[in-house]
């Protein structure tokens, strides 16, 4: 189930990379969405602040901040279920699905399915192989 897709108890190293990552995102958002401006807006300060405040106590002290990983990745695991399936179905349906079908137009019925009345058997007749040592020869 996706509520359970990530590590209860995740490493001192990903702690870190999490806690210092979450800075360069919140840091790249607000220069995203303020640019280069003066004065800096309040509230980006304050979000900048706080980020990197949890950044410098998670990259010290990873172990005390494991509450916040946990409910985040709670929290964004429905999210990326629901990209990921949907990603899925746009790929399935808008690029497999055309493929296949343009395939079949081009190149008719590969497998031969039809029905073929005229014929006494659908085996189709495949040359007999030369030794069994080939076997141990397989990319030769």
């Amino acid at each position: 189930m996706f509520w359970r897709a990530w590590e209860t108890s995740p490493s001192h190293r990903d702690l870190r990379i999490f806690f210092v990552g979450q800075f360069v995102l919140v840091v790249a958002v607000l220069i995203a969405r303020d640019g280069f401006v003066h004065p800096i807006p309040f509230e980006s300060r304050v979000a900048a602040l706080t980020s990197l405040s949890v950044a410098v106590i998670g990259a010290l002290w990873a172990e005390s901040l494991v509450f916040l990983y946990l409910l985040w990745m709670t929290l964004v695991a429905p999210i990326g279920w629901g990209v990921s399936h949907v990603f899925l179905a746009v790929a399935y349906f808008f690029v497999l699905t055309p493929t296949g079908w343009i395939h079949r137009i081009v190149s008719g019925d590969p497998l031969t399915r039809h029905l073929r009345i005229d014929c006494e058997s659908y085996w189709a007749p495949v040359p007999a192989r030369s030794h069994s040592d080939r076997y141990f020869r397989q990319f030769v």
